[in-house]
């Protein structure tokens, strides 16, 4: 057998000095170059009245205003986060062959391991199954025999005889069992509930889900008809 360990020594790799990222660094030099602003247009806002022609008009201004410092504010973040943005994506698609490749090995074994846990359990079900019956047999056996007692003492006008002695409960079945490793790694087999749709138009209501993706792109391609969809227009207001 190969030696899994010799192959799954530590491998760690430690992240030079230069590429650990200062987190507070970075977002105190976004914050510094914003929050005056955000703060002296927060003020602003909450003190301007929209009472005719012209302040309406300033309140569309100052909205263009905001949507501008949101779109400088959306790029600095970018700006910070491209390069440690392409090394995460970079490693990540570096690493991504090797973890395909656990996945196929640990696929490999599990289904291994399952079938023969399968095997093992329908053994242990069978062996569990045995014994009831059994159980059950000398149990009919014992009433059978009590019963023939019974019916001689009576035919003879004696007593009847005692009720039997109990019968000692079946020997126990080991329950299912968790086999380990010498590694310290262990296998067992759960057990899971799990619901399978087999007849969709006998779903309840309460288990079946709106496409709301869906009624929305049809009715964004110009359809204007869906049973049980109240399809209407709704005003929002664009600022460019």
């Amino acid at each position: 057998m190969m030696d899994f360990n010799a192959a799954n020594q530590d491998t760690s790799v430690v992240p030079a000095p230069h590429l650990r990222l200062d987190v507070d660094a970075m977002m105190g030099a976004i914050r510094g170059r914003f929050v005056e602003a955000l703060g002296v247009m927060e003020e602003q806002a909450t003190e301007h009245q929209v009472t005719d022609e012209r302040t309406f008009t300033d309140a569309i201004a100052m909205a263009g205003q905001v949507k501008d410092l949101a779109k400088r504010i959306e790029k600095a973040r970018k700006d910070t986060i491209a390069e440690p943005d392409a090394f995460v994506r970079g490693i990540n698609k570096a690493v991504k062959p090797l973890k395909d490749k656990t996945d196929t090995i640990d696929g490999i074994l599990r289904g291994k391991i399952n079938t023969h846990q399968r095997k093992l359990e329908a053994e242990r079900m069978e062996a569990e199954r045995k014994t009831r019956e059994e159980a059950a047999k000398a149990a009919a056996e014992q009433a059978r025999l009590q019963r023939e007692a019974e019916a001689a003492a009576k035919k003879a006008k004696q007593p009847p005889p005692p009720p039997p002695e109990p019968m000692p409960p079946p020997p126990a079945i080991p329950e299912q069992r968790v086999y380990r490793a010498e590694t310290g790694a262990s296998a067992s087999i759960r057990r899971d509930w799990k619901g399978e749709v087999s007849d969709f138009a006998k779903l309840p209501d309460d288990y079946k889900i709106v496409n709301q993706v869906a009624i929305n792109q049809a009715v964004k391609a110009g359809i204007r008809s869906i049973p049980g969809v109240r399809i209407f227009e709704a005003a929002t207001t664009v600022i460019r």
